[in-house]
């Protein structure tokens, strides 16, 4: 069997992972990120039985949703919420990787339901030490270990590729549309805090060579300028000349605003439109929330479908086939799983996104 390897993304490739981190670690970069995780794991995760049938399959198939069900409130270390978000951090990183910890119920936690598997623990793996197996016809049979070099069955994990790109299970990650940006405003960052050092001094003594006398090493001019800065008094030896630079307080607010520019291409990239409108939609603060909206849920649609597609292959399937005997309780009735709204946003909800995205340089509500 001949394992394989996709090919990572060139800039995962280029960059590893710990690049990737960095840049998730960025302040504009994770609140881009918690504005979409957040209105997922708002969402509560319910499995739902079928309900068109023989009297008996409808309730055999409320059975295993009730015990689908009961076991994402057992679920531990953040439940559904933390699950939701490590899966979701495949659009990010371009695929997640989550172990299932299975156990066993005992009386003590459900008279009705002792004996009865259920995940007890999921734990997110970092995906820079992990692979896809693939078989001879480039199928996926696991997940290898780039520690062990073992190779863990499908049915271990819970797994999301976002946007695979031909069949590519690595995805398309939010990282390879930002890291460029991210990369140039790490720059601006260390630019900024140069010229800042500079400016905090008011100005710079600076000694010239005159070329009036011998060459004076830079070890002599350190020591007299260190000197100078300590307010001690100093002799200027013959053929140096003390001058002063004034710097302009004007250029530092010229490289804050290219870092504020930088951080709104960040947000663009990452949250998707950058909201421009056509003339038939108009222009204004109004049009352009309209036009986020319509991309927010497009969004949305698209991840929570992977989401529920997660949840009913790797989640319930499993679960279901270590409890239920499956001649006498069919694929056919599996309950599917639904996310639910469990708060409808308000106002002042919608207001404070609207000033975040303002914040970001996404939304201009100057625009008349």
């Amino acid at each position: 069997m001949d394992l394989g390897s996709n090919p990572i993304d060139s800039i995962l490739n280029r960059e590893r992972l710990v690049e990737a981190e960095k840049c998730f670690n960025d302040p504009q970069v994770s609140t881009c990120f918690l504005i979409l995780a957040f209105s997922l794991m708002k969402k509560e995760i319910v499995f739902k039985a079928i309900y068109d049938g023989l009297k008996k399959d409808i309730n055999k198939s409320k059975k295993m949703a009730d015990l689908l069900n009961f076991s994402l409130k057992k679920l531990k270390d953040g439940g559904t919420q933390q699950l939701v978000f490590d899966l979701f951090t495949s659009k990010f990183f371009g695929w997640s990787l989550v172990e299932k910890i299975y156990s066993v119920l005992n009386s003590s936690q459900s008279k009705k339901w002792a004996g009865y598997y259920y995940y007890e623990y999921m734990q997110a793996k970092k995906i820079g030490l992990w692979d896809f197996a693939y078989n001879e016809a480039g199928r996926v049979i696991g997940f290898q270990s780039l520690v062990n070099k073992e190779v863990y069955p499908l049915e271990k994990f819970m797994s999301i590729s976002y946007l695979p790109l031909f069949n590519n299970k690595i995805g398309t990650p939010d990282f390879s549309r930002v890291w460029s940006v991210w990369d140039a405003k790490a720059e601006f960052i260390i630019l900024i805090l140069d010229l800042g050092s500079r400016l905090s001094k008011g100005r710079q003594a600076v000694l010239k060579n005159t070329g009036t006398a011998a060459t004076i090493t830079d070890e002599v001019k350190d020591a007299l300028l260190g000197d100078l800065s300590a307010n001690l008094n100093i002799y200027i030896p013959v053929g140096l000349e003390l001058d002063f630079h004034n710097f302009d307080v004007g250029a530092l607010q010229y490289f804050i605003q290219v870092l504020k520019w930088l951080d709104s291409q960040i947000a663009i990239a990452m949250i998707g439109s950058s909201l421009s409108v056509n003339e038939s939609q108009g222009s204004g603060t109004n049009a352009q929330s309209q036009v986020h909206n319509e991309n927010k849920y497009t969004f949305q649609e698209y991840i929570e479908n992977l989401i529920k597609d997660c949840f009913d292959e790797s989640y319930a399937y499993d679960l279901l086939k270590l409890n239920f005997n499956n001649e006498e309780y069919p694929e056919e009735l599996y309950p599917t799983c639904e996310l639910i709204d469990t708060t409808e946003e308000t106002p002042l909800e919608k207001a404070n996104l609207m000033k975040i995205l303002k914040d970001m340089g996404i939304l201009d509500t100057d625009t008349e």
